[in-house]
């Protein structure tokens, strides 16, 4: 009887250990990447564990399990693809949000007044934007 109440308090010890890590891996700003920022692709149809996978390998969130769990306790909200750029210190519930509400990255294009169709393609693909 002794050995299995220590090992209930062994297993609740291990259970709250990885709650409060977990937990302390999405409330808590983290920045593992340059001062510069880093762009991130999500491509289409990426499972949960996969953005989770990118986004840590990029630094951008602290775990890729506490991602992948957090947003999997969100089952109605899906991340969106797109091209992503982290430029400070965000949590990994505010990275999951801007995820799932596809904040991507807008490159700013402007087309000045007469300019033709091929002006703009030719602009396009120079990269002058």
């Amino acid at each position: 009887m002794k050995h299995l109440v220590v090992l209930l308090l062994l297993v609740a010890l291990i259970a709250g250990g990885t709650a409060a890590w977990m937990w302390y891996g999405m409330t808590h700003p983290y920045q593992g990447f340059a001062k510069e920022g880093v762009f991130v692709e999500v491509p289409r149809g990426a499972s949960r564990r996969y953005v989770g996978y990118i986004l840590k390998k990029n630094g951008v969130v602290r775990s890729k399990l506490a991602f992948e769990i957090y947003a999997r306790r969100h089952p109605k909200r899906t991340l969106q693809a797109g091209e992503y750029f982290f430029d400070h210190a965000m949590t990994g519930s505010d990275v999951f949000w801007k995820v799932a509400n596809g904040q991507v990255f807008q490159q700013p294009f402007t087309v000045r007044e007469g300019e033709t169709m091929f002006d703009i393609a030719r602009e396009l693909e120079a990269g002058k934007f």
